[in-house]
């Protein structure tokens, strides 16, 4: 395929758009996630390249689910994984002028979160997004993280490349949750399992070593740091508390709750 030009937000929108007008079809609970959500959230430093979304359902085959957008819609279309051992396929929104979006269908499991209740997607109150059914902000922001490590020890080159980009959408959203008291708080997502908790906490010791001056942001949203020798690679989220890290590792901060 040739590079396709940088998408704008209309664009993003009316894919976003296409494909939740099939999902609701499909009578699916679902919620957009990644940087397409971050956008509706009001992040405005860069604009989404694709569109993600989460599908609340344990048992659906997500290659069947490509194929129903492709039956409904005659944009979408799919194209084979450039690894030809992958197995699936790749959908894509043919826009016009020979553009083309690519849409993430993902389901419970995939991405490190095992469940939710099935009205906890939140929408926004803009006119132009109000019917977009999004990921809640914590959980969002949590995902950021754990993508972000994931592409920093990544040895492939298209995945590294992305992680400043990572790393301003953490930092935007991190603003954003500090101006929204009632969406932005650790507090306000009691539903998210320990297991999840417990990957973000680790992730976000490793953040602020990288940016010391994001530990500030992230007390205000609910969490705490205490200054002492940790070993990032080995600690353990149950108990943070006594982590001790052998006298080569530099000293740090280490998240608690």
């Amino acid at each position: 395929m040739a590079p396709n030009p940088p998408l704008t937000p209309a664009e993003i929108l009316k894919v976003t758009r296409a494909s939740i007008n099939i999902l609701n079809v499909l009578r699916y609970d679902f919620c957009v996630f990644g940087s397409a959500a971050c956008n509706y959230y009001g992040m405005n430093s860069r604009v989404a390249q694709d569109v993600d979304i989460l599908v609340f359902a344990w048992r659906v085959h997500e290659e069947w689910l490509k194929g129903e957008f492709v039956q409904r819609n005659r944009h979408f279309y799919r194209v084979n994984s450039a690894k030809p051992e992958a197995g699936y396929t790749v959908l894509w929104y043919q826009l016009p002028g020979g553009r083309r979006c690519k849409v993430d269908l993902l389901h419970f499991g995939v991405i490190g979160i095992s469940g939710m209740p099935p009205d906890i997607a939140y929408f926004v109150q803009s006119p132009r997004f109000r019917e977009i059914p999004l990921l809640p902000l914590i959980p969002l922001l949590f995902l950021k993280l754990i993508g972000w490590r994931k592409r920093a020890k990544s040895i492939l080159w298209h995945w590294r490349k992305k992680v400043p980009n990572d790393e301003e959408d953490i930092l935007n959203l991190l603003e954003i949750a500090i101006s929204r008291p009632d969406i932005g708080r650790l507090s306000s997502t009691p539903w998210i399992t320990t297991a999840f908790r417990r990957r973000a906490r680790l992730q976000i010791s490793r953040f602020v070593q990288k940016y010391p001056d994001s530990i500030a942001k992230w007390r205000v949203i609910g969490f705490r740091f205490s200054r002492r020798r940790v070993c990032y690679e080995s600690i353990m989220p149950d108990v943070y508390e006594h982590s001790v890290a052998s006298p080569s590792q530099p000293a740090g901060y280490a998240y608690h709750d």
